[in-house]
């Protein structure tokens, strides 16, 4: 399974789950952790920083994070690059010049937390690779963007 096609099945399943009458529309949710030069990750410190952040790799060849306790991942990260999938057993080839983490819960209940979770996984990624964050492929991460997403999500400033 490539990128675009677990992208477009989460955005299916966002799409459902925000035509139910009680639930407020969020976007999927996404955060882009890219070389700060425009060159290729080290493959070997990013696995190392996913790990070292939480995320274990799984399913569809990408990695996820769990909360304690959890089943279902929070939150997961592809290359941005397709396929998307990481190839362990020839991570010496992987070329990649970012990753993309995304909610991949259904539960729009728990996204907040997941949200607040996979941004600090984020963060702590792109400092142990001196990369950058970005809300898209070519678009910065913002303070105010970031502030668009917690006050979307109800998220307290605490």
């Amino acid at each position: 399974m490539n990128l675009n096609m677990i992208l477009r099945k989460l955005i299916i399943l966002n799409e459902e789950i925000c035509e139910k009458p009680q639930t407020d529309k969020v976007s999927l949710l996404k955060v882009y952790v890219c070389d700060a030069t425009g060159g290729f990750l080290d493959p070997q410190k990013l696995v190392s920083s996913l790990n070292i952040a939480g995320l274990v790799f799984g399913e569809m060849d990408i990695f996820h994070y769990y909360h304690e306790e959890g089943t279902k991942p929070a939150f997961s990260a592809a290359s941005m690059h397709e396929p998307g999938t990481f190839d362990l057993a020839r991570l010496q080839l992987v070329r990649t010049s970012g990753i993309v983490m995304f909610i991949s819960s259904t539960s729009i209940e728990s996204w907040p937390e997941d949200f607040r979770v996979m941004l600090a996984a984020a963060k702590r990624v792109a400092a142990s690779l001196e990369a950058v964050l970005y809300s898209a492929p070519e678009v910065l991460w913002t303070e105010e963007h970031e502030q668009a997403i917690v006050t979307k999500l109800g998220i307290s400033s605490d």
